[in-house]
């Protein structure tokens, strides 16, 4: 089978024409290589939007800063440095009420996005429950809740690992559910105990809070986008 590689290029880069998109994650491994990647080889996208919080004493713009500077977008910086005006920090964090975002750039986000990526996570295995929860199951929750108010909404990509689905010897592009628990209804429990509740919890199967917390993820992205994509 024979593939047009150009073909297929331009179509991808003709769907984010005229397009914005907004990242979690963005500072992480893989935050950063998609954001280059779409800059580079999407130049019609109109913005891109990073979810960032001030962090050790560094202000968000600083932050941003450090981003771009970053070699990975050498060869932007090279070929197209008026690129990477595009890129636009918001200030919030995926652990605070609403994101932690302001009335006027939640307001940019609902009036312009067409295309979420979230791939911000604690990726610590050992992590405590209660700020695992938090962060990999009531940060997204609130993305999607936020995505239902996006006028231009096209797409909602979740970014996961196999370690989600650890005791499967193949993973297949697929939605798993391997726990009956509700999601949504687990957050509203986690957050009336005290810690030392907490640490008593059993994760049933699952070797880890990170594990267990993005299968959560998963299942709640699964039942939130059918009702969006309806």
């Amino acid at each position: 089978m024979v593939v047009n590689t150009e073909m297929k290029q331009s179509s991808i880069s003709e769907f984010y024409k005229g397009r914005s998109i907004f990242v979690t994650g963005a500072t992480g491994f893989m935050g950063k290589v998609l954001v280059e990647k779409l800059l580079r080889a999407c130049p019609g996208i109109e913005r891109i939007y990073l979810l960032m919080r001030p962090s050790r004493g560094q202000t968000v713009d600083c932050r941003l800063r450090g981003l771009i500077e970053n070699q990975i977008f050498d060869k932007i910086r090279k070929q197209e440095p008026d690129v990477l005006g595009k890129i636009t920090a918001v200030t919030g964090d995926m652990t605070s009420p609403g994101l932690g975002l302001s009335s006027s750039d939640l307001q940019s986000l609902k009036d312009n996005v067409s295309i979420i990526f979230h791939s911000a996570a604690t990726i610590k295995f050992n992590e405590e429950l209660k700020a695992a929860i938090r962060m990999n199951v009531k940060g997204p929750l609130q993305l999607l809740e936020i995505s239902r108010q996006m006028k231009r909404l096209q797409a909602f990509v979740h970014v996961s690992t196999a370690f989600a689905n650890f005791d499967s010897e193949e993973v297949k592009e697929e939605v798993y559910h391997d726990t009956k628990d509700n999601p949504a209804e687990l957050v509203e429990f986690i957050e009336r105990l005290d810690e030392d509740a907490v640490k008593n919890i059993l994760l049933g199967n699952y070797p880890n809070t990170y594990a267990c917390t993005k299968a959560l993820a998963e299942q709640l992205d699964d039942s939130i986008l059918v009702e969006i994509s309806n």
